[in-house]
């Protein structure tokens, strides 16, 4: 066997023990990271986004051109489309956790939370001077981004069992969202097939949360935990949806003038309200308080 075969074995062999030696050292050591992807749901408060906004009727007027040439400008018509309120909505993320001692963590993470909410109806309208049947679909989709961190504290603790613990998170609330989409499907008249869409969009910044929660973890191995938590969010002030903006398939040429559930003043978005047959468009300040249950994976390093 030549030197450099020996060389190469002696090499190898040293390369090896070294690895298995390693190995061996980082499986004695405690591991003290923690990263926990979560699926999840939570159910802010929107209160004026629920009750409010997605109650708002759509309100229009038309031209109406009949056979003989006689023209009706003063069609009114009103569409009835409420959005059924969003109780939950999907919540999703990771989490890291640095362990201090046997009871004490600190966290820290980010997550994404989103909420749907859909109706359709079938109504007349004006369009390019003739009655037509249409279909509405109405649909409201509300996200947000989070970044949180706090502390966790093992209230019961079985080494490589279970633990049961408390968390307290500071949370902010970087990017919210809000998407409205009116879809009209023309089912007869001039534009039958066709479809004109009606967009409005907004979002908001820096909305600052408290949460306290509860959770139990279970070990099925000495890395790896199964972890479920509840937990409720405080926040610290309201938000508004600002940078509105809304745009409009329809045409000069539609012949029709419509009243949407929304409207940007100053930046601002307002939402349409019925106060005794006056109809006027107030202010719409949101929370994000309320619960969430959050199934999680815990691995730990």
């Amino acid at each position: 066997m030549s030197n450099n075969i020996r060389y190469f074995l002696k090499l190898a062999l040293t390369a090896v023990m070294v690895l298995v030696h390693t190995v061996a050292v980082a499986q004695e050591k405690e591991k003290i990271w923690t990263v926990s992807p979560f699926l999840g749901v939570s159910s802010p408060e929107l209160k004026l986004l629920n009750e409010g906004e997605f109650k708002s009727p759509i309100l229009g007027s038309g031209v109406l051109v009949f056979a003989d040439d006689l023209i009706s400008d003063g069609f009114f018509f009103l569409i009835d489309n409420d959005l059924p309120e969003i109780g939950f909505g999907t919540n999703a993320g990771l989490e890291f956790q640095l362990t201090l001692n046997s009871r004490d963590a600190f966290v820290m993470g980010t997550s994404i939370w989103e909420g749907i909410s859909t109706s359709v109806v079938t109504t007349e309208i004006p369009f390019q001077g003739v009655l037509s049947k249409a279909a509405l679909e109405r649909t409201g989709n509300i996200s947000a981004m989070q970044f949180f961190l706090g502390w966790k504290r093992n209230i019961v603790h079985r080494p490589e069992k279970f633990n049961l613990y408390t968390k307290f998170t500071l949370h902010e609330i970087f990017d919210v969202d809000y998407k409205e989409d009116l879809v009209f499907a023309f089912q007869s008249g001039p534009a039958e097939t066709f479809k004109r869409l009606i967009v409005m969009e907004s979002q908001s910044t820096g909305i600052l949360m408290f949460q306290l929660g509860v959770g139990l973890e279970y070990f099925m191995r000495d890395w790896l935990s199964f972890g479920i938590d509840t937990a409720y969010a405080i926040g610290a002030n309201e938000f508004e949806l600002g940078n509105g903006k809304i745009t409009s398939d329809f045409l000069s040429g539609d012949n029709i003038s419509l009243t949407l559930p929304t409207r940007v003043v100053d930046g601002k978005l307002r939402y349409l309200t019925d106060n005794n047959g006056v109809m006027r468009y107030e202010e719409m300040k949101l929370k994000f308080d309320g619960w969430q249950l959050l199934f999680r994976f815990n691995i730990y390093y």
